[in-house]
């Protein structure tokens, strides 16, 4: 379940690059949920912890 929470692989703009599509909101989309995850991640584990899984 922490798995799913993690935050986009910055390969996802590299990804986007060689399929033509918008690799800058790739990009963007990676800086995001890295930061976010900073926030989420530690809830998320505490969540988990506390009702034993």
């Amino acid at each position: 379940m922490l798995q799913a929470a993690m935050p986009t692989a910055v390969v996802a703009a590299i990804i986007a690059t060689n399929a033509g599509c918008d690799a800058r909101l790739a990009s963007a989309a990676a800086v995001i949920t890295t930061l976010l995850s900073l926030l989420t991640l530690p809830i998320l584990a505490a969540s988990l912890h506390a009702i034993g899984l």
